[in-house]
């Protein structure tokens, strides 16, 4: 018997201050890999990538998730409604080694609903693999997901701690809430 294979594709904004690791999650997780020097997001990037589902009938579910990369600088304030715009779901990103970054989770978060509504959204701690100068705790950022109603993540873009399994439950929730 043949497989039946159906695709949807899906825009997936990540969002969050400047130099948290947005654009290195999303070079781990389509190319995986790490490039060691920063270099700021001017406006918006994106990459594309399947995953591959199994769903409840059997067929294989190809959910393409389109992952926007918006600049996490003040100067893009403006444009962030047109990025938003669209988007099915949501990847906010704080450095767990910057508390400012941290703090302005909640404000990344309230752009996010405003603009796109309610969505799949999940809070990513990144930078775990900088052990020895981390500054928030996996505790806080949990609580902080469950107090806006969020799944909460810590990754590593570096080692790739976590990225996959990140945008795999991003897919299943994605099918969950738009295809069933």
């Amino acid at each position: 018997m043949i497989e039946e294979s159906e695709e949807y594709m899906h825009k997936v904004v990540l969002v969050g201050d400047e130099n948290v690791g947005k654009t290195s999650i999303i070079i781990r997780y389509t190319e995986k890999r790490f490039i060691e020097s920063y270099r700021p997001t001017l406006g918006v990037d994106f990459a594309v990538k399947v995953v591959e589902l199994k769903g409840d009938d059997n067929k294989r579910k190809s959910i393409k998730l389109a992952c926007w990369d918006l600049g996490g600088q003040e100067q893009y304030r403006t444009l962030r409604k047109f990025y938003l715009s669209g988007a099915r779901g949501c990847i906010i990103v704080f450095d767990v080694t910057n508390p400012v970054s941290f703090e302005h989770v909640v404000n990344w978060h309230n752009d996010v609903v405003k603009i796109c509504g309610v969505v799949p959204c999940f809070l990513v701690g990144n930078k775990t693999d900088l052990k020895n100068d981390r500054r928030v705790s996996r505790s806080v950022g949990s609580e902080l997901a469950s107090k806006l109603g969020l799944s909460f993540f810590e990754t590593s873009a570096k080692t790739g701690e976590k990225v996959d399994d990140l945008f795999e439950i991003m897919a299943k929730r994605l099918y969950e809430t738009y295809m069933v």
